[in-house]
């Protein structure tokens, strides 16, 4: 039956994106979608697989879709923004983000989101309100300790850069974008060997 093959799709889907497999991800979530167009968790989740493939505008189209099968979930409003944001269309990345946060003011994703989305356009005081809300909402969010150690290293502030990302590997000991960014910082601070074992 469709339904049960439809939920098996989005299971195996999910897990290809918990392994990284991005394009397998994504031809199990475009069957899902072949054989109902209604399930917004499929447009979405196909969505963070081309995210990750760095297929942007693909991936904005999803999360809107996503978005128009159910508006009012944040989670699809936020990474559409993100999608935005990676196609340097801060505007409307800042609307989406704004957009979530009014559907959801305990989204800690929206919030680093957003205070990233300041460091990268120069304002680091709003940036840092932000991300610091998001930590507070979510004091386990690696990712907003991740974000708030790349607004230290914008402003070359290095010792609290590492305590960050520090924090972030402690959250997420797995995620090599991390540890490869301390390994970075620890290369200009001329720690070679810390930065050999990142």
């Amino acid at each position: 039956d469709d339904k049960r093959y439809e939920s098996a799709l989005m299971v195996i889907g999910q897990r290809y994106l918990d392994l990284g497999l991005w394009k397998e991800a994504v031809e199990s979530f475009t069957e899902s979608i072949s054989i109902s167009t209604n399930n917004a968790a499929s447009y979405k989740n196909r969505g963070d697989a081309l995210f990750a493939l760095k297929r942007y505008q693909e991936a904005i189209k999803d999360y809107e879709q996503a978005i128009a099968l159910n508006p009012l979930d944040s989670v699809n409003v936020v990474a559409s923004g993100k999608g935005y944001a990676a196609l340097g269309d801060y505007a409307t990345a800042r609307f989406r983000f704004n957009q979530s946060i009014q559907l959801n003011p305990n989204s800690s994703d929206a919030y680093a989101s957003r205070g990233f989305l300041s460091v990268q356009t120069g304002d680091y005081s709003m940036g840092f309100l932000d991300i610091d809300q998001a930590i507070k909402l979510s004091p386990t969010n690696h990712d907003a300790y991740f974000k708030k150690a790349h607004a230290h290293i914008g402003l070359n502030q290095t010792s609290l850069a590492l305590e960050n990302l520090d924090k972030a590997i402690t959250l997420a000991p797995i995620n090599s974008d991390y540890f490869y960014s301390r390994g970075l910082l620890r290369t200009q601070l001329k720690d070679y060997d810390a930065a050999i074992e990142d």
